[in-house]
């Protein structure tokens, strides 16, 4: 009987030292993943400064993200358009044609002044909505010599 035991002892005991042997692989591959992760962070975060950095100076921000150089607004102003950033926000607003979705529940889809942002000299984010679905649209915009302004659906997306 006491061999029996004694079999059965070093059996356990040989599987216990596997199993730590396992436990331990295992949290020093955790360790390595924390390790990688926490460079990868530290080098995102890096990217992220840099690209600030780079990043094009903003001029007439209201509530609005806006990335028109000075030349592009002077452009803008010799075409006709007084007021730049907003002539070309507005008019958006009166052109809800170009929303390719229908409205549910009775609305009615249009664009918003505060959803609006001028990307470039030549194009537009703009959100829609209805009062219960909404999307995005990516515009292109031109402006002719007489301050009209003309507009292309390039994508849309419904949220």
């Amino acid at each position: 009987m006491a061999i029996i035991f004694l079999i059965l002892f070093i059996n356990t005991n040989s599987e216990l030292d596997q199993t730590n042997s396992e436990f331990n692989k295992a949290r020093v591959e955790f360790k390595r993943t924390i390790a990688k992760y926490n460079e990868e962070k530290v080098e995102l975060i890096q990217e992220n400064i840099k690209l600030t950095d780079i990043e094009p100076t903003i001029k007439n921000i209201t509530d609005k993200t806006i990335y028109l150089y000075d030349h592009d607004i002077q452009d803008l102003k010799k075409k006709g358009l007084a007021n730049p950033v907003q002539d070309i926000i507005s008019n958006l607003m009166g052109h809800n044609e170009l929303i390719p979705y229908k409205g549910v529940l009775g609305g009615t889809m249009g664009f918003y002044e505060k959803g609006i942002r001028i990307l470039t000299n030549k194009w537009v984010l703009a959100y829609f909505e209805d009062g219960h679905i909404g999307g995005y649209l990516l515009l292109e915009y031109k402006v002719s010599n007489d301050g009209t302004i003309t507009w292309k659906r390039i994508s849309s997306m419904r949220t």
